[in-house]
C-alpha cells in the first residue's frame, strides 16, 4: 500500500515517545473504533487512518503489528 499522493503523512518514531492526537477527530470515538473502523495496515511501511470527509493521515513508520492503545490521544 502506498500513500496516495495528496494524503497528508507523519513519521512516527516510538522510541521518542510520541502520540497521535485524534481528539479533534469526530469520527473516531476511541481505540476500538479506530481499528474496526477507521485503519489500513501496511506492516512494511505505515498505517493509513481514514476519517469520514477525507480526513486521511498516512503514518509512516509505523508497524501495524504493533498499534497500541498508548499511541493515540482519544
Amino acid at each position: 500500500m502506498e500513500p496516495p499522493a495528496k494524503l497528508d503523512a507523519v513519521h512516527f518514531p516510538r522510541a521518542e515517545g510520541d502520540k497521535i492526537d485524534l481528539s479533534g477527530v469526530a469520527e473516531i470515538s476511541g481505540y476500538r473504533d479506530l481499528i474496526k473502523h477507521h485503519i489500513s495496515f501496511d506492516q512494511f511501511k505505515g498505517v493509513l487512518i481514514s476519517a469520514n470527509h477525507g480526513n486521511d493521515l498516512w503514518v509512516e513508520d509505523m508497524d501495524g503489528r504493533h498499534v497500541h492503545r498508548s499511541d493515540f490521544i482519544f
